[in-house]
């Protein structure tokens, strides 16, 4: 389990709330000197006896450095 489960399992389990919800962002260049932002969505669960992971969107999304231009690629999982 990654260090960023681990801290919403940990805040779930302190504030007694039985669904958080989180999300992941990477920035970085390509070696083409495009700028891309990566965003992963999702969910955590308390169950009777167990932590539900769900992911629930997927967004990668590229910024034309000539142009500015933004192309947005989606995929909503949940």
């Amino acid at each position: 389990m990654n260090l960023c489960l681990r801290a919403l399992f940990h805040r779930c389990k302190v504030a007694g709330e039985t669904e958080t919800k989180g999300q992941i962002k990477l920035r970085f260049k390509t070696a083409a000197g495009r700028d891309v932002v990566c965003i992963r969505s999702f969910q955590l669960t308390q169950k009777a006896s167990k932590m539900e992971y769900k992911a629930i969107e997927s967004v990668l999304q590229t910024i034309n450095p000539h142009s500015g231009e933004v192309s947005l690629f989606q995929s909503n999982l949940g």
